[in-house]
């Protein structure tokens, strides 16, 4: 790793608090870019990267595949703990997403950016980029053209990304701390589905059901 910055964050673990400051490195220096093709046609599943889903199926995202399997030799091979960074803006994802791959190896537009951390705990990452914390930098570098829709930021920039880096341990703790909040909140929204469907079967034998009358049409007419 190469001309580091020191930093300090303004939460930290009690045992951490005498550890010193955080580097903060570029992104090329721990993770390099995957740009593998599928040259030899693999069949594997084309994935995207939505804002709101993270990495999903295409066929499960659009409801179809929407894109022709003799066309995907130009897209890249993506394995799992794989990181897309997806350059369409939305409201809930200003400068675009990045997403952990975790559904398994499948192929993705060239549109994407794709990058394998080589150093570090992929976990850690995963949190950090749910943060809007690198989000100033990207809109720095970025130039929108016609385009408006979409980020276009050079490959190099983009790798030029500042990212934090404490040490590993600190890494591993962090990211379990925050993983272990994701479950509970998980195990909040399991428990608010199941009692709203409780409910919903209550209510349909609380309340009599409200039928349509029935007229005999031979009775009115003449």
């Amino acid at each position: 790793m190469t001309d580091t910055t020191k930093i300090l964050p303004k939460l930290r673990f009690p045992e951490f608090k005498n550890a010193g400051e955080w580097e903060e490195v570029k992104l090329g220096d721990i993770a390099k870019r995957i740009t593998l093709k599928n040259k030899d046609k693999k069949s594997l599943p084309v994935l995207t990267n939505s804002a709101s889903g993270g990495i999903v199926k295409q066929e499960d995202y659009f409801d179809r595949e929407i894109v022709s399997k003799d066309n995907l030799i130009n897209y890249y091979i993506v394995s799992n703990d794989d990181f897309v960074y997806n350059p369409r803006i939305s409201t809930i994802a200003p400068v675009g997403p990045i997403s952990r791959n975790k559904i398994g190896e499948g192929v993705m537009s060239p549109l994407y950016t794709v990058f394998r951390f080589v150093e570090g705990d992929v976990d850690f990452f995963e949190h950090y980029f749910k943060t809007n914390n690198w989000h100033q930098y990207l809109k720095d570098k970025a130039n929108f053209g016609a385009r408006f829709d979409r980020m276009n930021i050079s490959t190099e920039d983009f790798m030029g990304l500042p990212i934090p880096f404490p040490p590993l341990t600190e890494q591993q703790k962090i990211a379990s701390f925050l993983s272990s909040i994701d479950e509970m909140i998980q195990a909040q929204d399991d428990k608010i589905r199941k009692l709203k469907t409780y409910k919903n079967g209550l209510m349909q034998q609380m309340f009599p059901s409200v039928e349509t009358p029935y007229y005999d049409v031979s009775t009115v007419i003449d």
